[in-house]
């Protein structure tokens, strides 16, 4: 695990100043564990740590994932070719992207493309908490 972050609450709101990317990914994920939130962990494959610590560029496979631990969504992303892939399953590693329209690899994409600045050659690097210190 390389961080904690969290799917948090339905009813957070968070500081003013906090970033767009941060405050769309709250409002995206919402409705995570019925509103209640979720803690989020980060694991980083271990042959792509080094690569992750420059986030990139990435070589091909899977590179990273995240956990929303009370609900057991995970959120996938792995490298083709240099170019990101999205994908969001469940623990028994079931593709579950039809279940909301926020775990669509399309969704993934488009929000990762738009928030470029933070999210370099598709992984995200900054976490909710930071939004809180």
């Amino acid at each position: 695990m390389v961080k904690e972050s969290v799917n948090p609450p339905a009813d957070t709101v968070v500081p003013p100043d906090t970033s767009l990317f941060i405050q769309e990914a709250v409002k995206a994920y919402s409705w995570i564990n019925n509103g209640e939130g979720s803690p989020l962990t980060i694991r980083v494959n271990p042959k792509k740590l080094e690569q992750y610590k420059t986030h990139g560029p990435y070589t091909d496979g899977p590179t990273a994932i995240a956990v929303s631990e009370v609900q057991g969504i995970i959120w996938v992303t792995e490298h083709f070719g240099g170019l990101p892939i999205y994908g969001s399953y469940n623990r028994k590693g079931q593709d579950i992207s039809s279940m909301h329209p926020t775990l669509e690899p399309e969704f993934c994409q488009r929000c990762h493309e738009t928030y470029k600045d933070i999210c370099i050659n598709g992984t995200c690097t900054e976490p909710l908490l930071d939004a809180y210190k």
